[in-house]
């Protein structure tokens, strides 16, 4: 079996559908290749975060009344929920005449802010732009040491044995 052939049945023989017969060079092919094992840890990773959902029980029988009731020309009314009414926004307690010139200020003063906090993040991001990375013996971010495949490896089995250790000491 190749790594082609592993990973299409990764999935199924995680959630136990593939029969003894797929299932047992799965298993030899997995213990022989170390990426392969890499992506059922990581199947198994991502299968954790989602939880089974109960089961739905349907009544017996309702897709038939559902059915009949449909033919039938019946309709019922869906609980309505009440709309949401709009209230009134009162700047500041007063006669009603003065309620549009508050409300003109407040929009005044809104509209104010608003273009101080965009002055100040242009003001941010051009003061910014020119940041560079240190330089230093050693301290470039991008500057890593290129590591081969063989490097590689040997380090993600290194990790896997020792996530393997921490599972087992539990």
């Amino acid at each position: 079996m190749n790594c082609n052939q592993a990973t299409t049945l990764i999935g199924p023989y995680l959630d136990g559908e593939l029969n003894e017969a797929q299932a047992g060079p799965l298993r030899r092919h997995l213990l022989a290749c170390a990426g392969c094992r890499t992506g059922v840890q990581s199947h198994k990773d991502l299968q954790r975060w989602f939880v089974e959902a109960e089961p739905v029980v349907v009544p017996a029988g309702f897709a038939a009344r559902v059915a009949q009731a449909a033919f039938a020309g019946e309709s019922r009314a869906l609980p309505t929920v009440p709309a949401l009414q709009p209230t009134p926004f009162v700047v500041a307690a007063g006669r009603a005449e003065d309620r549009p010139r508050a409300e003109g200020r407040l929009l005044r003063f809104v509209l104010g802010l608003t273009s101080v906090a965009a002055a100040a993040t242009i003001m941010v991001v051009l003061s910014t732009r020119d940041n560079r990375l240190s330089e230093g013996a050693g301290l470039r971010a991008d500057e890593r040491p290129r590591l081969t495949m063989d490097q590689a490896v040997e380090e993600l089995e290194a990790l896997q044995r020792a996530e393997g250790a921490g599972i087992a000491g539990r």
